[in-house]
């Protein structure tokens, strides 16, 4: 869900806020499967090709025994309106900053950071990924800023869609790995 319902609220600055993305679903890995999958860059990169990216760079760093870092850097080639084409071109090129931490053998959490590489374009999200009696529930909240003068909002809601799609892909094409 893109939404974008607290720049409607009374009595708050509404300029330059960002919109929200929330997504909920459920997977058939416990936590602990799920971050061995979330890690491996061999399983990220057929993900994200499949979902439409060119030539991922990934990068995995275990931090600690129950922490990582995963570094993405990705293209996406998108069938954009001419207006926003002229900002961005037919691609974007994303930089992605992921850590996952498994606190025990019922709960993983995470954050994801994604900057559009040349464009002021972020967003900034919070992952948690509970164990349930089939697997786990993953719940995903991000705000997504596009910081351009007249346009930021115009941005964001054309780009929030294709955030959360994506992410639900990746989210559902881990269902089917195992």
């Amino acid at each position: 869900r893109c939404d974008d319902t607290e720049r409607l609220l009374p009595f708050r600055n509404t300029y330059d806020m960002p919109r929200h993305v929330s997504l909920r679903e459920d997977i058939h890995h416990s936590p602990s499967a799920a971050v061995a999958l979330f890690t491996d860059p061999s399983h990220l990169t057929t993900i994200m090709v499949d979902a439409g990216s060119v030539d991922p760079q990934i990068t995995v760093t275990q931090t600690h025994p129950n922490s990582w870092h995963v570094h993405v850097e990705r293209t996406f080639e998108a069938d954009w309106p001419a207006w926003i084409s002229g900002l961005v071109g037919d691609g974007l090129r994303i930089r992605e900053h992921r850590t996952w931490t498994l606190v025990d053998e019922t709960l993983l959490t995470g954050t994801m950071d994604l900057a559009v590489i040349g464009q002021p374009v972020t967003m900034r999200g919070f992952v948690e990924c509970v164990a349930t009696p089939s697997g786990s529930s993953i719940s995903f909240e991000a705000d997504v800023r596009a910081s351009i003068a007249f346009l930021g909002g115009k941005v964001e809601d054309l780009v929030c869609p294709y955030l959360q799609e994506g992410i639900a892909h990746e989210i559902a094409e881990f269902n089917n790995l195992d």
